[in-house]
């Protein structure tokens, strides 16, 4: 007798629809959580998820573990098959002295450069009042006289990866602190940076009104006439 040889092929369930248990989320720095991801159809034959964030410096994801690295906004992204899901995820800043600070300076408009220690760009005041991402600004004179207030924040000159600058650390929660680097200021007349290494300057709110400190003595000060057209750091503060 012969043998009957018989094929079949298992039809191919796509997935249709994928969301997740949060559209939103917002996380201190350091803190984690999970998202969790609903693929429909239940039998669809591959609901494997691929996760990606816009923005890996502000958090990244693994597994749907979102772990919150710096102060920021990205787009988390859950990808099953052709369909997409996304959790906007915002980390929030380091409070001192009851003020949330962002743990980096400013780049190009809306952005934070990636780490503490880099410089940013140098703002004219004008460009600096819109120069901070979005959920941020320039802090006023009264929020950057709280960072500068000894009594409540504690202040040390520091090396971080070879660049110096000031450490501001709350007094009470000793975790939370900020790095300051010494980016100096571009001084429009000369056109050139001066201070570079030595000095920061960092705008306020107030036309002309800038914090500056000089890292070989610790001191710290503020001037009120400085020339708005002069180029200075941005340190943005998070719009409560």
């Amino acid at each position: 007798m012969a043998a009957i040889l018989t094929t079949s092929c298992d039809k191919v369930i796509e997935v249709t629809s994928i969301e997740l248990n949060k559209i939103t989320l917002t996380l201190e720095i350091g803190e984690s959580q999970t998202l969790t991801p609903l693929v429909l159809p239940e039998k669809a034959t591959d609901k494997s998820v691929i996760w990606t964030s816009d923005n890996a410096s502000v958090a990244s994801v693994e597994g749907g573990v979102v772990t919150a690295k710096a102060s920021g906004t990205t787009n988390i992204t859950a990808t099953a098959g052709t369909q997409t899901a996304t959790c906007v995820v915002t980390v929030r800043g380091v409070e001192i002295n009851g003020v949330r600070w962002a743990i980096c300076n400013v780049n190009s408009t809306g952005t934070f450069v990636s780490n503490p220690e880099n410089y940013g760009a140098h703002y004219s005041w004008a460009n600096a009042q819109k120069a901070c991402p979005t959920g941020w600004r320039v802090p006023t004179r009264d929020e950057f006289s709280s960072l500068y207030n000894t009594a409540l924040v504690s202040r040390k000159r520091e090396i971080l990866h070879n660049i110096e600058g000031m450490r501001f650390t709350d007094a009470e929660n000793k975790g939370n602190s900020i790095f300051l680097p010494a980016a100096g200021y571009y001084d429009v007349v000369d056109e050139m940076i001066n201070g570079e290494g030595f000095e920061g300057w960092y705008w306020s709110n107030a036309s002309g009104y800038a914090y500056y400190f000089i890292y070989s003595t610790e001191y710290v000060n503020r001037n009120e006439n400085t020339p708005i057209e002069n180029g200075q750091s941005v340190r943005c503060v998070e719009i409560k």
